[in-house]
């Protein structure tokens, strides 16, 4: 790995060849984020810029290079998108592996601090125009015979093969698995995709957009896999319903979509897309996990998000349970109440509650890097103090629920839900509330779900 003063130095030689000068690089620092490339700001002869270069290992099995991505953002750039301007390709003789420098342009990326900062509906319609209006903008581009273009049916193949290749068995993505092939539409109309559209890869400054992020999932196929995937769940970051990048309403950002594109959305399509959306976001963190036990990303990082995978759990299964009875069970359910015994020896969960103490004072005094992977650090052991508290508790319920249903196995869990089984269907949702309790309780979906089921009558099965 490269120390940040060999980065400098090499960058510094690059610059000089791109630009024609013999400028000096300063104020150098890696950015937070970027599961296929990492990002970094420096400055040069003081202007600002940044550069984006291949990761160590790269989780999105269908991630364009940078040199095509390079590609893809010129055209962009040249068609009138709000992208950044490329001022040169990283080469071999640079010492900095695969990437390109770019323009930096003004604007906040996080989700949280974008809604801290512009808490205003009329803001956030001018948003969701901006987004449908960029989208229909790219849906326009140019096909190009080098992108990928698979039919939904093949893209669920594949996806299906990269989650059976990395030997999970989770009953609920089996579940929404079933649900996607008796769905599944045939090919439509071709248009170039983004491929990678949502809040968090859009910079928005105070007139709304000011550049279209993050390339690498560009492909060729249906408009509505783009406007679902601006939806998915995962990318409402904690606004969970208003489901257009936590600011918006579906139906207002199809409506601006139609009325830009002059394309009629599928309602259907963009259902199917939404529900493929939210699982292929599950098989993401199950791929970033995987980089970390096979020890080619071994980050904390890495191995944390492999516990989002209970939130995508719980998303499936409001999107997945459609008209099925909720039983009084579910509908009751609360996070119990359970201390640790204070006495005798020391407990693991005493020991993981000193560490989560110890790391809250390393955050107080961590600066950039360091700062972000104390914070991943605090998160990992609020989620293991959570575990010693109510695994055991949890695992047993799931247990003697599963034998209390007839016929019932790990085997045949999904298909029964597929088949509308109230019985499992419930099972399935007490399963995401558990686990999201351990894994992440204050995911917005946890209440979301909560007050959905408890407002339903109650109902013995």
């Amino acid at each position: 790995m490269q120390s940040n003063n060999e980065i400098c130095v090499k960058l510094g030689g690059l610059c000089n060849r791109v630009f024609g000068s013999n400028g000096e690089v300063d104020k150098l620092q890696r950015l937070s984020g970027g599961a296929s490339a990492q990002s970094w700001y420096f400055e040069y002869e003081q202007i600002p810029y940044i550069m984006r270069r291949e990761a160590e290992e790269n989780p999105l099995s269908e991630a364009l290079t940078l040199d095509q991505q390079a590609d893809i953002l010129m055209m962009a750039y040249d068609k009138g998108l709000k992208v950044p301007k490329i001022f040169g390709r990283i080469e071999n003789s640079d010492g900095l592996g695969h990437g390109f420098v770019m323009e930096y342009i003004a604007g906040e990326a996080l989700p949280h601090k974008i809604f801290k900062a512009h808490d205003d509906a009329q803001f956030y319609e001018v948003l969701s125009q901006q987004c449908a209006a960029q989208l229909a903008s790219i849906h326009g581009l140019p096909l190009s015979e080098t992108l990928r273009h698979d039919s939904p049916m093949q893209m669920l193949q594949n996806l299906k093969q990269d989650y059976q290749t990395l030997g999970a068995k989770l009953p609920i993505f089996d579940w929404a698995f079933l649900a996607l092939e008796q769905q599944c539409p045939d090919a439509g109309e071709a248009v170039f995709l983004h491929g990678d559209f949502r809040m968090g890869n859009l910079l928005i400054g105070e007139a709304g957009i000011s550049a279209v992020l993050d390339w690498e999932l560009c492909h060729i196929g249906d408009a509505e896999q783009d406007l679902a995937f601006m939806c998915a769940p995962s990318w409402r970051f904690g606004r969970y319903e208003n489901p257009v990048g936590g600011f918006g309403q579906i139906d207002g950002f199809i409506k601006h979509y139609e009325s830009i594109s002059g394309r009629k959305v599928d309602r259907l399509r963009f259902d199917f897309w939404l529900i493929f959306s939210t699982l292929w976001w599950g098989i993401v963190c199950l791929r970033m996990l995987d980089s970390w036990r096979t020890g080619t990303e071994r980050t904390l990082e890495r191995a944390v998000i492999g516990t989002r995978v209970s939130e995508v759990e719980l998303d499936l299964v409001l999107l997945l349970e459609g008209n099925a009875i909720i039983s009084s069970e579910v509908s009751e359910w609360q996070c119990p109440d359970h201390n640790l015994d204070p006495s005798g020896a020391t407990k693991v969960g005493e020991l993981i509650r000193a560490l989560y103490e110890w790391d809250e004072g390393v955050i107080e005094t961590a600066k950039g890097r360091d700062l972000f992977e104390a914070r991943v650090a605090k998160n990992a052991l609020a989620i293991l103090k959570r575990s010693a508290q109510f695994g055991a508790l949890f695992a047993r319920q799931q247990r003697e629920r599963m034998r209390s249903i007839a016929s019932l196995s790990e085997d045949n869990m999904a298909q029964l839900a597929a088949s509308g089984d109230c019985d499992v269907i419930n099972h399935l949702r007490l399963c995401a509330l558990e686990k999201t309790t351990i894994d992440q309780p204050h995911y917005a979906a946890v209440k979301v779900a909560q007050r959905k089921w408890q407002s339903t009558p109650k109902v013995k099965v």
